[in-house]
């Protein structure tokens, strides 16, 4: 398999500690290194984007899930379990750390546990891997952590644009540009009578009737095609798109976690088709649901009409 580097083109502890100010948060610390993180994870991908054409194969697989995957989300995915290990496994604690391409093997003493006890990473390390391989720049790097199944923490690095985005429970949703301007965002919101002027962001895989006949009945004028679920968010976030429908039923925790927390702490929401925000539990990392997102103001008018024409799909 061929090798990535991990030798970086800047400090980025200390751009974080320039640019990120504490919230007073418990989760400040671990913000900040899941930031370094992410930045170095996301160098690491789009220097291999950069250099595609004098680079080796992406090596890609097919897993059985019928998605693929590359050498380069193998490598970033090991990468990230790594430093999360490094940072936060003690002998005597009970994080665990699951990645898309790969879990953490230490702690094994909690493999059992449902996933709503306790903190838990989910890691994404190239969320958009039908873009990567396109290479159009639509993917993400992404990690998120849920405390006893509620997600506390996130961000999403678009390395391609050059934007980090995150949020910590509580305390608002910010995002780094170009590695220099820190802005907080927020959705657009709308009445729920009119929305016309919407855009809803459609997946370029995955858009089905359902989700036109929802469009349609809502009186959203706007498709705008977009990949990956949490470029999709990042976009809703920062005001660039306002709704969102996920309805292959095929998404995993480690997609929505990190996008949850950043979209809620935004002034949006991501719901199940039973009105019910994500919950991270059980023993399964499987979205097998409907979900949606938009601006709380719309919610309950999203809701109806997608439990009109769902049907009997959950």
């Amino acid at each position: 398999m061929s090798q990535l580097s991990t030798t970086f083109s800047m400090d980025y502890e200390r751009l974080v500690n320039e640019l990120v100010k504490p919230f007073g948060s418990e989760y400040d610390e671990t913000l900040s290194k899941c930031l370094v993180m992410a930045y170095q994870a996301g160098e690491m991908a789009n220097n291999f984007c950069i250099d595609r054409m004098n680079s080796p194969s992406l090596e890609i697989e097919i897993k059985q899930d019928d998605t693929p995957v590359t050498m380069v989300d193998k490598k970033v995915n090991a990468f990230l379990i790594g430093q999360l290990e490094n940072h936060f496994i003690q002998s005597d604690n009970n994080i665990r750390i699951i990645g898309e391409e790969g879990v953490s093997t230490k702690n094994k003493d909690n493999e059992n546990k449902d996933l709503s006890e306790g903190l838990v990473f989910y890691v994404d390390p190239i969320d958009g891997t039908r873009d990567f391989i396109s290479n159009n720049g639509e993917w993400a790097v992404m990690i998120g952590l849920c405390k006893d199944g509620r997600p506390v923490m996130g961000c999403i690095y678009c390395a391609a644009q050059d934007e980090m985005f995150y949020a910590i429970k509580g305390h608002g949703t910010f995002v780094i540009r170009n590695k220099q301007s820190l802005s907080k965002v927020q959705c657009n919101q709308f009445n729920p009578q009119d929305l016309s002027t919407a855009k809803c962001l459609i997946s370029r895989s995955n858009y089905d009737q359902m989700t036109e006949n929802i469009l349609n009945e809502l009186g959203v004028q706007n498709r705008v095609p977009c990949g990956s679920f949490g470029r999709k968010v990042c976009h809703l976030v920062a005001g660039n798109g306002d709704l969102y429908f996920n309805t292959s039923c095929k998404s995993s925790y480690w997609d929505s976690a990190a996008p949850s927390v950043i979209l809620e702490e935004a002034g949006g929401c991501l719901l199940r088709k039973n009105g019910e925000s994500v919950f991270f539990n059980g023993h399964r990392t499987a979205n097998d649901y409907i979900m949606f997102c938009c601006p709380t103001s719309v919610s309950q008018k999203v809701l109806q009409v997608l439990v009109k024409h769902a049907g009997s799909k959950e």
